[in-house]
């Protein structure tokens, strides 16, 4: 597995965590948060150390999680531009925000995965849709990528276009089941 770097820590982000800790990968994971006291809080909860910047993160992640909420993205993005490598991956996980507008505003073509996890995730029962971006993923890319979402759940792959249908149809179903139930 490859060295992952989660930025936030909230409840996707812990969600991850965890999923990647149940694979046995702890060495593998690292995150950042803002919160000082969300910091405090994983670290207890899960053994994970927070990286002291995001630059420390970056360093050592090959893939990069953006597990932050939609509207801090833009900035976000564009502090990795200078100290995102081009061997990295950069993973988003935010609904409604395409790969063209990352690489927009990065300036550059980078490999994004566009990933859509449930809420059942965070129980590891989730169904995550994943996409790629045009450029080279070796096998092992991909692997990585795909075990990192199998920790939450069950994974399936879809063209960009049909992503944003994924949110309203994965975010209701669970409650669509309760109701049958």
């Amino acid at each position: 597995m490859k060295n992952i770097g989660i930025i936030g820590a909230g409840n996707m982000g812990m969600a991850i965590i965890q999923g990647l800790l149940q694979k046995g990968w702890k060495e593998k994971i690292s995150f950042i948060d803002l919160s000082k006291q969300r910091c405090q809080w994983v670290y207890e909860q899960t053994g994970v150390v927070n990286k002291g910047s995001i630059e420390e993160l970056i360093s050592e992640a090959e893939i990069i999680v953006l597990a932050i909420k939609p509207q801090f993205y833009q900035e976000t993005v564009q502090q990795l531009k200078y100290i995102y490598r081009e061997s990295q991956i950069l993973v988003s996980i935010a609904p409604g925000i395409s790969i063209a507008s990352i690489q927009q505003w990065i300036d550059e073509p980078i490999r994004i995965v566009r990933a859509m996890p449930n809420t059942p995730a965070v129980i590891g029962e989730g169904m995550s849709v994943l996409c790629f971006s045009e450029g080279y993923y070796t096998e092992e890319d991909r692997k990585a990528i795909h075990l990192l979402f199998e920790s939450l759940g069950q994974v399936a792959y879809l063209e960009e276009y049909l992503m944003d249908a994924v949110v309203p149809i994965s975010g209701s179903a669970p409650a669509y089941v309760y109701m049958m139930i």
